[in-house]
């Protein structure tokens, strides 16, 4: 792909490069470090990359007309459906940052086009559904969704962690699905983190209402303002949240608020995709409170908390491993 600069960008070819490759995520830890120091060093760098930025966004655009290509969308009619697959579709390839996952099938008669947006290790991800509702999904997450709702169900499915700001109809609930629960909100603002991978539910409520329920036991909650619903036992339990720093995720940043050390380590495995091995026990009933950029990887972190947690570690790449001694 060729991209095109402007024309008052000075950068040269060897930093071009490697700032494509940390826009797109492909950077190492020793590239991220470098870029990030350079980034601090002076304004005129950082305007240089948001220049850069902006240009690769653009090239990336010009992709548009493939759409249907890409996507094995027969361009029949470039209705409703087609403009937001469109749009979804510009935000992934622009972003890079997460990818259409398969196939996008127009079923006969509606031409509902079903999307499966998914981010991977590291990531994160925003986007707006066809009835205004905003979705940020955190790494590691599948969320699949229709291009348009019928007037009687708003229906999505999640695998991971999202936090959504629905748009309120009080006629059509919004009901996102997970391995375990059903989640119904009319007009609300709630964090859901269901990892099938990792067994873990939990749902959050900001603003609103919401009922989660489960269609193996008929088990039902309904969840007020300011608190949380988690499994225990393998039961529902309510709590109030806690620390409200952990949906700081949406907007790019890992918090830890007095976590076990134990606890911390499963997190990054499951939003890194890495493999970590603790061979010092000693350290996983130490706490912590920190908060981290996603986008400056999984070793950050583990230097950060080596300071604190007095350990040592090795990174083997072949095996993404980490092993902590």
């Amino acid at each position: 792909m060729m991209l095109l600069l402007p024309n008052n960008l000075y950068i040269d070819t060897l930093t071009i490069e490697q700032l494509i490759k940390y826009i797109e995520g492909n950077s190492t830890q020793d590239e991220k470090d470098a870029i990030a120091g350079w980034l601090d060093s002076n304004e005129e760098n950082r305007k240089e990359f948001m220049a850069l930025r902006k240009s690769y966004d653009l090239t990336l655009a010009n992709l548009e007309d493939r759409l249907p290509e890409i996507l094995q969308i027969k361009p029949k009619k470039k209705g409703i459906a087609y403009e937001l697959l469109k749009t979804a579709t510009l935000f992934i390839l622009a972003f890079g940052c997460c990818y259409l996952l398969e196939k996008a099938t127009i079923q006969p008669g509606d031409e509902v086009v079903m999307h499966t947006f998914h981010v991977p290790a590291g990531q994160r991800a925003e986007l707006t559904l066809a009835d205004g509702t905003n979705v940020w999904l955190n790494a590691k997450t599948t969320l699949t969704f229709p291009s348009h709702f019928t007037k009687s169900k708003r229906e999505v499915q999640l695998d991971g962690e999202a936090y959504f700001t629905v748009k309120p109809d009080p006629a059509n609930a919004f009901t996102v699905n997970t391995r375990q629960y059903v989640i119904k909100a009319l007009g609300t603002e709630f964090n859901v983190s269901a990892y099938s991978a990792g067994e873990t539910f939990e749902t959050s409520l900001i603003k609103g209402a919401v009922e989660i329920s489960s269609p193996r036991t008929n088990e039902s909650v309904k969840l007020l303002p300011n608190n949380r619903v988690y499994i225990k036992n393998g039961k529902l339990v309510q709590a109030s949240i806690r620390y409200y720093s952990h949906f700081l995720w949406k907007d790019g940043m890992t918090s830890f608020e007095n976590e076990r050390m134990e606890s911390i380590i499963d997190k990054l495995r499951l939003y890194y995709d890495v493999n970590i091995q603790v061979k010092n026990n000693k350290i996983l009933n130490l706490r912590y409170t920190g908060k981290f950029w996603t986008k400056d990887g999984v070793e950050h972190v583990i230097r950060v908390l080596r300071i604190h947690a007095k350990f040592q570690y090795t990174k083997d790449n072949e095996q993404n491993l980490i092993t902590i001694y």
